[in-house]
C-alpha cells in the first residue's frame, strides 16, 4: 500500500497520522518526517501535528530541528510548558556535540528562569534536574548546589537521590572531602542492599582521590596505607 500511496501529496492531517504510524512501525522514519513538514508547511504549528514532527526528528537524531520545533510550539502554545522543557533538553543535547564556544546554554538558562516566572508553572523534580543539569553544563556548580538546596522539600520522599546528586555537584568541583561526607552519609542511612553497594563503589572512587592527593602530597604514609587497606574491604550488604 505504501509503495502506491508516495506519489501522492497527503495534505490531510488525520491522514498523514495514520500514515506516520504505519511508516514509523515499518522504520521508514525519514517518510514520516518529510510528510509531516509537508502538512506543517501548509497548515503551520498545530498542536497534534507539531508533537508528532518532534518526536520524528526526535528519532531521527536531529537535534537543531527537534530544539527549533520544540520551540516553535512553545512560542504558539506558551501556556504549555511543556515543549520550553523539551526545547531545554535539546539545547542541553546540542551542547553536549559542540567543541567550541556556545551561546545556546545561555538561551536555555534563560527559558529556565522564564518558567519559573509564569504564574501557572509548577516546579516538579524532572525540572530541578534539568536546570541543574544546564548550570552544571555551564560550571556553575556553586549556584547548582545552592539552588538544589532551596528544593529539598520535593526530595522528602527520596533524599537519596538529591544526596547523590550533591555529591555528583561536589566532585565536579574538585572537592572530593565535601563528596565523601555525602557518600558517608548515603552509607549510614541506606538499607538496600543494591544501593548500598552502589554507593559504596562511588565512596572508594573519591576516596583514592583523596588518599592520591592529599595524602601523598603531605607524605601521610602510615595514614595512607591504613585507609587503604580499610577502604578494600567488602562493604557486605549494607544491612549490618
Amino acid at each position: 500500500m505504501l509503495p502506491e500511496i508516495k506519489p501522492f501529496k497527503q495534505t490531510d492531517p488525520y491522514t498523514v497520522k495514520y500514515l506516520v504510524a504505519i511508516y514509523t512501525e515499518f522504520g521508514e522514519n525519514d517518510q514520516a518526517t518529510k510528510l509531516l513538514e509537508g502538512v506543517k508547511s501548509l497548515h503551520g504549528v498545530k498542536k497534534d501535528i507539531g508533537e508528532i514532527l518532534f518526536f520524528a526528528y526526535v528519532r531521527e537524531n536531529k537535534i537543531l530541528k527537534q530544539q527549533n520545533q520544540s520551540l516553535a510550539l512553545y512560542k504558539e502554545h506558551e501556556t504549555k510548558s511543556l515543549y520550553a522543557e523539551w526545547s531545554i533538553e535539546s539545547m542541553f543535547l546540542i551542547s553536549k556535540t559542540l567543541k567550541f564556544e556556545t551561546k545556546i546554554l545561555d538561551i536555555a538558562y534563560l527559558l529556565l528562569l522564564k518558567l519559573m516566572k509564569e504564574p501557572k508553572f509548577v516546579i516538579d523534580r524532572k525540572f530541578i534536574g534539568l536546570y541543574v543539569k544546564v548550570l552544571c553544563k555551564q560550571l556553575k556548580y556553586q549556584e547548582a548546589l545552592d539552588f538544589l538546596d532551596s528544593k529539598q522539600s520535593f526530595f522528602e520522599e527520596d533524599k537519596h537521590n538529591r544526596q547523590k546528586l550533591e555529591a555528583e555537584l561536589y566532585h565536579a568541583m574538585g572537592n572530593p572531602v565535601l563528596t565523601i561526607n555525602v557518600y558517608f552519609n548515603l552509607l549510614r542511612a541506606n538499607n538496600n542492599a543494591h544501593l548500598y553497594r552502589e554507593i559504596w563503589h562511588e565512596y572508594l572512587s573519591v576516596t583514592r582521590i583523596v588518599l592520591h592527593e592529599y595524602a601523598t602530597r603531605n607524605k601521610f604514609d602510615f595514614a595512607k596505607e591504613h585507609i587503604a587497606e580499610m577502604v578494600e574491604e567488602d562493604p557486605g550488604n549494607g544491612t549490618s
